[in-house]
């Protein structure tokens, strides 16, 4: 056989080639799928295993500065977030009292717990106590009221906040 090829044969070989381009555009869209798979299901592993340690948590008397900490340092870690805060409404006053908090305005990965009082409910978290509904934006800047958090006046880049309520009370 020679090194030159027919028209016929270089024809079928160029046939051949773009079949295993498509071939292989399939394995990569299957790895790329089954990729997106597996993050999904460890996403869903440290999900349950988040809830798991706080249920099992829960069950035991802690203070509520305890429960704080690792309600917040969960929530922390599943939402990669630097900074946050844990609290509840004091059923005397009327207050929300941040048991706790990150460290401070620089959201260091460490955990507080140290109550903080606030009387009077401002900014978005302040909207979502009033609303009693959850408010998460990744631009809290744009929305109406001010990024203010219970931290203090800090960069915020996403905001999620989600009040805890039991029939209807928070």
């Amino acid at each position: 056989m020679t090194d030159k090829m027919t028209y016929e044969e270089l024809e079928q070989r160029v046939k051949e080639l773009e079949e295993n381009v498509v071939e292989f555009k399939g394995s990569a869209g299957q790895l790329e799928y089954l990729k997106s798979v597996e993050e999904d299901l460890l996403w869903e592993v440290e999900v349950s295993a988040s809830i798991s340690e706080l249920a099992s948590k829960l069950i035991v008397p802690n203070s509520i500065e305890d429960i704080s900490a690792l309600v917040l340092e969960h929530a922390s870690y599943l939402t990669r977030s630097q900074r946050g805060y844990v609290g509840y409404l004091d059923p005397q006053t009327g207050y929300l009292v941040c048991a706790a908090t990150t460290r401070d305005s620089q959201g260091r990965s460490h955990v507080r717990k140290k109550r903080t009082v606030f009387k009077t409910f401002d900014g978005l978290w302040g909207q979502v106590l009033e609303s009693r509904k959850s408010l998460i934006t990744n631009t809290p800047a744009d929305e109406t009221g001010s990024p203010e958090t219970p931290l203090g006046p800090i960069s915020i880049n996403r905001f999620l906040s989600v009040p805890a309520l039991i029939e209807e009370k928070l």
